[in-house]
Protein backbone atom coordinates (compact mmCIF):
# COMPACT_ATOMS: atom_id res chain seq x y z
CA UNK A 1 0.00 0.00 0.00
CA UNK A 2 1.38 3.40 -0.54
CA UNK A 3 0.48 6.28 1.97
CA UNK A 4 -2.83 6.88 0.87
CA UNK A 5 -4.16 3.54 1.16
CA UNK A 6 -2.32 3.01 4.26
CA UNK A 7 -4.07 6.11 5.90
CA UNK A 8 -7.26 5.06 3.93
CA UNK A 9 -6.97 1.57 5.51
CA UNK A 10 -6.17 2.94 9.14
CA UNK A 11 -9.65 5.01 8.86
CA UNK A 12 -11.37 1.72 8.06
CA UNK A 13 -10.63 0.56 11.38
CA UNK A 14 -11.16 3.15 12.92
CA UNK A 15 -14.66 3.89 11.98
CA UNK A 16 -15.29 0.48 12.42
CA UNK A 17 -15.20 1.37 16.13
CA UNK A 18 -16.58 4.40 15.56
CA UNK A 19 -13.69 6.56 16.26
CA UNK A 20 -14.10 9.86 15.01
CA UNK A 21 -12.04 11.43 11.88
CA UNK A 22 -8.93 12.80 12.56
CA UNK A 23 -5.92 14.23 10.27
CA UNK A 24 -3.81 12.69 7.81
CA UNK A 25 -0.89 14.12 9.93
CA UNK A 26 -2.18 12.57 12.98
CA UNK A 27 -2.51 9.44 11.40
CA UNK A 28 0.68 9.42 9.78
CA UNK A 29 2.37 10.38 12.92
CA UNK A 30 0.41 7.36 14.04
CA UNK A 31 2.00 5.24 11.38
CA UNK A 32 5.26 5.92 11.81
CA UNK A 33 4.67 4.72 15.72
CA UNK A 34 3.29 1.97 14.51
CA UNK A 35 5.93 0.86 11.79
CA UNK A 36 9.19 1.83 14.73
CA UNK A 37 7.21 -0.73 17.43
CA UNK A 38 6.77 -3.71 14.34
CA UNK A 39 10.17 -3.57 14.12
CA UNK A 40 10.93 -3.93 17.73
CA UNK A 41 8.99 -6.03 18.28
CA UNK A 42 9.79 -8.51 14.99
CA UNK A 43 13.91 -8.01 15.68
CA UNK A 44 14.41 -7.30 19.52
CA UNK A 45 11.98 -10.41 20.39
CA UNK A 46 13.98 -12.63 17.84
CA UNK A 47 17.44 -11.58 19.19
CA UNK A 48 16.39 -13.32 22.44
CA UNK A 49 16.31 -16.90 20.94
CA UNK A 50 20.15 -17.98 21.11
CA UNK A 51 21.34 -20.28 19.03
CA UNK A 52 19.59 -18.85 15.92
CA UNK A 53 20.38 -16.63 12.95
CA UNK A 54 18.68 -13.97 11.19
CA UNK A 55 18.61 -16.01 7.79
CA UNK A 56 17.65 -19.20 9.33
CA UNK A 57 13.54 -17.76 9.69
CA UNK A 58 11.76 -17.52 6.72
CA UNK A 59 8.89 -15.42 8.66
CA UNK A 60 11.42 -12.56 9.73
CA UNK A 61 13.19 -12.32 6.78
CA UNK A 62 10.04 -11.44 4.96
CA UNK A 63 9.17 -9.00 7.09
CA UNK A 64 12.42 -7.26 7.40
CA UNK A 65 14.64 -8.54 4.95
CA UNK A 66 14.05 -5.37 2.68
CA UNK A 67 15.52 -3.43 5.68
CA UNK A 68 18.81 -5.36 5.77
CA UNK A 69 21.40 -3.25 3.94
CA UNK A 70 25.56 -3.55 3.63
CA UNK A 71 27.87 -1.39 5.36
CA UNK A 72 30.85 0.22 3.86
CA UNK A 73 33.83 -1.10 5.13
CA UNK A 74 35.05 0.73 7.98
CA UNK A 75 38.49 1.55 8.95
CA UNK A 76 40.00 0.60 12.44
CA UNK A 77 41.44 2.75 14.77
CA UNK A 78 43.68 0.13 16.50
CA UNK A 79 41.23 -2.13 18.04
CA UNK A 80 38.10 0.06 17.57
CA UNK A 81 35.47 0.54 14.55
CA UNK A 82 34.48 4.02 15.18
CA UNK A 83 30.37 4.23 15.40
CA UNK A 84 31.18 7.57 13.80
CA UNK A 85 31.82 6.04 10.47
CA UNK A 86 28.52 3.81 11.27
CA UNK A 87 25.81 4.17 8.62
CA UNK A 88 23.47 7.08 9.09
CA UNK A 89 20.40 4.78 9.19
CA UNK A 90 22.37 2.06 11.15
CA UNK A 91 20.18 0.59 13.85
CA UNK A 92 21.03 -3.60 14.97
CA UNK A 93 24.02 -5.29 13.37
CA UNK A 94 22.88 -8.80 11.60
CA UNK A 95 26.56 -9.78 10.91
CA UNK A 96 29.78 -8.31 11.12
CA UNK A 97 33.05 -9.33 9.08
CA UNK A 98 36.21 -8.33 10.36
CA UNK A 99 39.21 -7.60 7.71
CA UNK A 100 42.46 -8.85 9.25
CA UNK A 101 45.68 -8.67 7.37
CA UNK A 102 43.57 -9.17 4.52
CA UNK A 103 41.86 -11.94 5.60
CA UNK A 104 37.61 -11.50 6.31
CA UNK A 105 36.78 -13.45 9.55
CA UNK A 106 33.46 -13.71 10.63
CA UNK A 107 32.63 -11.50 13.84
CA UNK A 108 30.81 -13.33 16.73
CA UNK A 109 29.19 -10.95 19.18
CA UNK A 110 29.58 -10.83 22.75
CA UNK A 111 27.54 -9.31 25.41
CA UNK A 112 30.51 -7.18 27.89
CA UNK A 113 30.07 -9.82 31.10
CA UNK A 114 31.24 -12.43 27.89
CA UNK A 115 33.30 -10.18 26.35
CA UNK A 116 35.43 -9.89 29.59
CA UNK A 117 36.27 -13.32 30.24
CA UNK A 118 37.02 -14.49 26.61
CA UNK A 119 40.51 -14.38 27.38
CA UNK A 120 40.72 -16.67 29.92
CA UNK A 121 38.49 -19.45 28.80
CA UNK A 122 41.00 -22.04 26.97
CA UNK A 123 37.78 -22.88 24.38
CA UNK A 124 36.88 -19.09 23.58
CA UNK A 125 40.36 -17.36 23.66
CA UNK A 126 40.33 -15.31 20.41
CA UNK A 127 42.33 -16.24 17.44
CA UNK A 128 42.89 -15.83 13.91
CA UNK A 129 44.36 -19.70 13.62
CA UNK A 130 42.15 -22.05 12.49
CA UNK A 131 39.08 -22.37 13.19
CA UNK A 132 39.67 -18.74 14.02
CA UNK A 133 37.08 -17.44 16.68
CA UNK A 134 37.25 -13.24 16.30
CA UNK A 135 35.12 -11.19 18.64
CA UNK A 136 33.36 -7.93 18.82
CA UNK A 137 31.55 -6.19 21.76
CA UNK A 138 29.43 -2.64 21.37
CA UNK A 139 30.13 0.39 23.36
CA UNK A 140 28.56 3.96 22.60
CA UNK A 141 32.39 4.70 20.64
CA UNK A 142 31.73 1.35 17.98
CA UNK A 143 32.50 -1.58 17.80
CA UNK A 144 35.89 -3.17 20.10
CA UNK A 145 37.27 -6.39 18.72
CA UNK A 146 39.13 -9.07 19.82
CA UNK A 147 41.64 -11.53 17.85
CA UNK A 148 44.44 -12.28 19.41
CA UNK A 149 47.61 -10.79 19.48
CA UNK A 150 48.53 -11.87 15.87
CA UNK A 151 47.56 -9.59 12.82
CA UNK A 152 46.25 -6.16 12.20
CA UNK A 153 42.69 -4.99 12.50
CA UNK A 154 42.18 -3.28 9.28
CA UNK A 155 38.80 -2.92 8.58
CA UNK A 156 35.29 -4.44 9.24
CA UNK A 157 32.02 -4.22 7.33
CA UNK A 158 28.37 -5.22 8.56
CA UNK A 159 25.17 -6.52 7.16
CA UNK A 160 22.42 -4.13 9.51
CA UNK A 161 19.22 -3.56 9.99
CA UNK A 162 18.48 0.24 9.32
CA UNK A 163 16.33 2.49 10.36
CA UNK A 164 12.66 2.28 8.44
CA UNK A 165 11.72 5.32 6.32
CA UNK A 166 9.32 7.96 7.92
CA UNK A 167 6.31 8.15 5.92
CA UNK A 168 5.36 11.32 4.75
CA UNK A 169 1.56 12.60 3.48
CA UNK A 170 3.01 15.21 1.24
CA UNK A 171 1.20 18.21 0.11
CA UNK A 172 -2.23 18.27 -1.79
CA UNK A 173 -2.83 19.63 -5.28
CA UNK A 174 -5.85 20.29 -8.04
CA UNK A 175 -6.30 21.62 -11.08
CA UNK A 176 -4.32 24.99 -11.98
CA UNK A 177 -1.18 23.36 -10.68
CA UNK A 178 2.08 22.59 -13.37
CA UNK A 179 4.03 19.74 -12.30
CA UNK A 180 7.13 18.36 -13.80
CA UNK A 181 7.76 15.58 -16.08
CA UNK A 182 8.37 12.76 -14.03
CA UNK A 183 6.46 13.81 -10.87
CA UNK A 184 4.55 11.12 -9.28
CA UNK A 185 1.39 11.42 -7.91
CA UNK A 186 -1.63 9.55 -5.97
CA UNK A 187 -4.92 10.19 -6.74
CA UNK A 188 -6.98 11.46 -3.64
CA UNK A 189 -10.35 12.58 -2.54
CA UNK A 190 -10.88 16.52 -2.40
CA UNK A 191 -9.84 17.95 0.92
CA UNK A 192 -12.41 18.02 4.01
CA UNK A 193 -14.16 21.45 3.50
CA UNK A 194 -13.87 21.60 -0.25
CA UNK A 195 -16.95 21.97 -2.58
CA UNK A 196 -17.65 20.65 -4.75
CA UNK A 197 -16.59 17.03 -3.46
CA UNK A 198 -14.51 14.69 -5.47
CA UNK A 199 -13.07 11.42 -5.09
CA UNK A 200 -11.59 10.52 -8.42
CA UNK A 201 -8.97 12.16 -10.44
CA UNK A 202 -8.74 12.64 -14.20
CA UNK A 203 -5.59 13.16 -15.76
CA UNK A 204 -4.30 12.51 -19.17
CA UNK A 205 -7.62 10.82 -20.31
CA UNK A 206 -7.40 8.33 -17.19
CA UNK A 207 -9.84 8.53 -14.53
CA UNK A 208 -8.39 7.62 -11.06
CA UNK A 209 -9.56 6.04 -7.60
CA UNK A 210 -8.23 7.63 -4.42
CA UNK A 211 -4.84 5.66 -3.69
CA UNK A 212 -3.95 5.45 -7.21
CA UNK A 213 -0.81 6.14 -8.74
CA UNK A 214 0.53 8.07 -12.06
CA UNK A 215 3.30 9.68 -12.92
CA UNK A 216 3.48 13.29 -15.13
CA UNK A 217 4.37 12.80 -18.97
CA UNK A 218 5.35 15.49 -21.29
CA UNK A 219 2.43 17.33 -23.09
CA UNK A 220 0.23 16.45 -20.26
CA UNK A 221 1.59 18.38 -16.97
CA UNK A 222 -1.82 19.33 -15.36
CA UNK A 223 -4.90 17.82 -14.04
CA UNK A 224 -7.91 17.57 -15.64
CA UNK A 225 -10.06 16.86 -12.86
CA UNK A 226 -10.17 15.95 -8.70
CA UNK A 227 -6.98 16.07 -6.72
CA UNK A 228 -3.46 14.70 -6.38
CA UNK A 229 -0.48 14.05 -4.16
CA UNK A 230 2.93 15.35 -4.14
CA UNK A 231 5.82 14.69 -2.29
CA UNK A 232 4.69 11.41 -0.31
CA UNK A 233 6.90 8.93 1.22
CA UNK A 234 5.72 5.58 1.09
CA UNK A 235 6.89 3.20 4.01
CA UNK A 236 9.35 0.93 3.04
CA UNK A 237 8.49 -2.25 4.86
CA UNK A 238 7.00 -5.05 2.57
CA UNK A 239 3.40 -5.13 1.81
CA UNK A 240 2.34 -8.22 3.66
CA UNK A 241 3.33 -6.10 6.77
CA UNK A 242 0.96 -2.98 5.44
CA UNK A 243 -2.06 -4.33 6.86
CA UNK A 244 -0.65 -4.56 10.36
CA UNK A 245 0.44 -1.42 9.94
CA UNK A 246 -2.60 0.71 9.32
CA UNK A 247 -4.28 -1.45 12.12
CA UNK A 248 -1.41 -0.49 14.82
CA UNK A 249 -1.32 2.57 13.73
CA UNK A 250 -5.44 2.77 14.54
CA UNK A 251 -4.49 1.32 17.89
CA UNK A 252 -2.07 3.58 18.95
CA UNK A 253 -4.38 6.82 18.09
CA UNK A 254 -6.97 5.29 20.41
CA UNK A 255 -5.04 4.36 23.16
CA UNK A 256 -6.31 6.80 25.37
CA UNK A 257 -8.74 6.85 28.51
CA UNK A 258 -12.08 7.69 26.41
CA UNK A 259 -11.00 5.43 23.44
CA UNK A 260 -10.16 2.39 25.66
CA UNK A 261 -13.42 0.40 24.86
CA UNK A 262 -12.61 1.10 20.95
CA UNK A 263 -9.08 0.02 21.02
CA UNK A 264 -10.54 -3.32 22.69
CA UNK A 265 -12.27 -3.78 19.42
CA UNK A 266 -9.20 -3.76 17.70
CA UNK A 267 -7.22 -5.60 20.03
CA UNK A 268 -9.64 -8.34 18.88
CA UNK A 269 -9.25 -7.37 15.53
CA UNK A 270 -5.85 -7.93 15.78
CA UNK A 271 -5.36 -11.48 16.90
CA UNK A 272 -7.79 -12.42 14.53
CA UNK A 273 -5.25 -11.32 11.90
Amino acid sequence: MNIVQLIEKDRHWRDISHSPRVSNDDIVMDLNTAIQNIVRDRYDNFKVKKGYSFQSTQNLRDQLGDLVKKSANIAAVGNLIPKINFPTDYRHIVLAVAVIDGVEYVAVPKGYDEFRTIDIDPFLQPTIEPPAQVYYAERDTGLEVKWGNVGVLQSLYFYYLKEPVQVKYGTEYTIGTTFTVGDSLIAIASPDGVIPQTTTTVYNGVTYNIGDTFTIVLGFLTLTSGWALKGFVNTDLPVLTHEEIALAASKVGMAIVENFTKQVVLDKENKEQ
